[in-house]
């Protein structure tokens, strides 16, 4: 039941309610000796415009103190309508590195910008935003409760916290700090950290579980084998290959020695031709499953898309480290991979290893053999090309500098033109890229669209713009793109010149916000 007479009469209705007296101040304006129906509207209609005429202002609210003095350099108006307007609007892709950048310098956010700053809503970009907030960030986060999650600060997952802390953080803190503890308790002991993880194991969802158990390759040893191996019985796919994945790593696990006795079994390297002699990777799947494979996990139904034999070669190939081809075969990670590209299986072979990396059982070397090998496979079709993309986009990140700068120098030009199989490597790398890749793909840019501008470039050119953003200022403080003469058609030189002005308004942004916060310094 409701407490308000006028709402209960008019729930009521007025045929079997009588109208309660006057008693809001709007009432008084409505006469009385109208029939009780129009009393009761203009009653309603008068108190919502006496509320919505305003208030009076209440006397006994104590006002907040004041926000600290900041004691760190804050960014300048200027700065804060650049953010305002082509960074936290999310118009670009310059949010996250304009973040790291001014973390990097120790230049607060401007004042302006901390409401749309406070209003970020993932993880990633609180973490980036929460140390430019500054005092009065903290001070403003305290005063709304959906922005509490910046008042209180970071919680200390770093290897300096002690093991107490980092054990409230992995049992009260997100998914992303419970890692961050587990890691860096795992360097300190290593056996306390893997209890935490027992602990918690049951209560935990199924994708926790995973990630959690991942996070055991930090400092794994074998005192964690019969942990790992009880996880095999889990119910959870994920969290079975998780911790597959981690005990063929231990090299004297008994998982492990099954599968690189398996593994041995079905490769071996030929010599073949009879002009020209080349050596070729071989793999000879069983015919039938071995009924200790089976107990093993290797699945009997074949893929989608894949035999039944490629099926087990890439389940038993998938879980043996990398580093025992080379030490097997006396060969260098680049010249396995190329010898594996024939055979009926040659796909199996690849793809088994693209997953061995992505499991962490790799190692720079076989990674950077593998974006080659992947480079290769992309241009084709169908199966192969998808795994081939896939596995660029899984090896970036991890990817070592040398490894970028060399994708780099072949993202661009050749002679099938701009390999974007490359490009997509290296906007999933996700960081700013070393200048020496980002001076290889200026240089190789402006040769190409200085050409006719045709399909390439234009379709290049949209690539440039999504990695205006990884490029360092130092490499974008170059002279401008321009656009050659128009070819047969002219809707690819109104494409291409359309992108490279997008890429150019990117840099000059770019350029003013890092003038910005270096004057900040100042």
């Amino acid at each position: 039941m409701t407490s308000d007479p006028l709402l209960a009469a008019a729930v009521a209705g007025t045929s079997a309610a009588e109208l309660p007296p006057a008693s809001h101040p709007a009432d008084e304006v409505v006469p009385a000796d109208r029939p009780r129906e129009e009393v009761l509207l203009l009653r309603a209609g008068a108190r919502r415009l006496y509320d919505a005429a305003g208030r009076v202002p209440r006397t006994d609210v104590t006002p907040p103190d004041p926000s600290p003095e900041e004691t760190a350099p804050v960014g300048s108006d200027r700065l804060g309508s650049l953010l305002e307007d082509h960074v936290l609007s999310g118009k670009s892709d310059l949010l996250v590195p304009t973040l790291h950048a001014m973390n990097a310098a120790g230049v607060l956010l401007p004042p302006s910008t901390l409401p749309s700053a406070l209003a970020a809503s993932k993880e990633e970009v609180r973490e980036l935003v929460r140390p430019l907030l500054g005092e009065r960030g903290r001070w403003l986060a305290s005063l709304r409760r959906d922005w509490s999650w910046a008042s209180g600060g970071a919680v200390d997952v770093s290897e300096s916290a002690d093991l107490d802390t980092l054990e409230a953080a992995f049992e009260h803190g997100s998914t992303r700090e419970r890692v961050a503890a587990l890691e860096a308790a795992r360097r300190v002991d290593a056996a306390a950290a893997r209890g935490w993880v027992e602990a918690s194991f049951k209560a935990d969802k199924a994708p926790v579980r995973e990630t959690l158990l991942r996070s055991l390759r930090v400092g794994l040893s074998p005192d964690d084998e019969p942990f790992l191996t009880a996880c095999l019985n889990d119910r959870a796919a994920g969290v079975k290959a998780a911790a597959a994945a981690l005990l063929v790593s231990l090299p004297e696990s008994e998982l492990s020695v099954r599968f690189r006795g398996r593994a041995d079994a079905m490769l071996s390297l030929e010599r073949k031709g009879r002009i020209k002699k080349r050596t070729v990777l071989v793999c000879d799947p069983p015919e039938e499953l071995p009924s200790d494979w089976k107990a093993d996990g290797v699945p009997e139904k074949a893929d989608s898309g894949r035999g039944q034999r490629a099926t087990w070669a890439v389940a038993v190939l998938r879980l043996v480290p990398l580093s025992h081809w080379s030490e097997r075969f006396e060969k260098t990670p680049a010249e396995l991979v190329e010898a594996s590209q024939e055979g009926d299986f040659a796909d199996a072979v690849f793809e088994a290893w693209l997953t061995a990396s992505a499991d962490g059982l790799s190692m720079p070397e076989w990674d950077a053999a593998l974006i080659a090998g992947c480079e290769a496979y992309a241009p084709r079709k169908g199966r192969v090309a998808v795994m081939a993309a896939e596995g660029l986009l899984s090896l970036a990140p991890s990817a070592d500098e040398a490894t970028v700068v060399a994708v780099a120098e072949r993202a661009v030009g050749g002679l099938r033109g701009p390999t974007h199989a490359a490009a997509e490597f290296l906007i999933a790398y996700g960081r700013e890229l070393p200048k020496a890749a980002a001076d290889a793909i200026l240089k190789n840019s402006a040769k190409l669209l200085a050409k006719t501008a045709d399909h390439d470039g234009s379709s290049w050119a949209t690539q440039l713009v999504r990695l205006a953003p990884l490029l360092p200022i130092e490499s974008l403080r170059g002279p401008p793109l321009e656009v050659g003469p128009q070819g047969k058609q002219a809707w690819h030189h109104n494409a291409t010149e359309s992108a490279v002005a997008q890429f150019e308004e990117l840099r000059r942004v770019r350029i003013a916000i890092d003038d910005e916060i270096k004057a900040a310094l100042k």
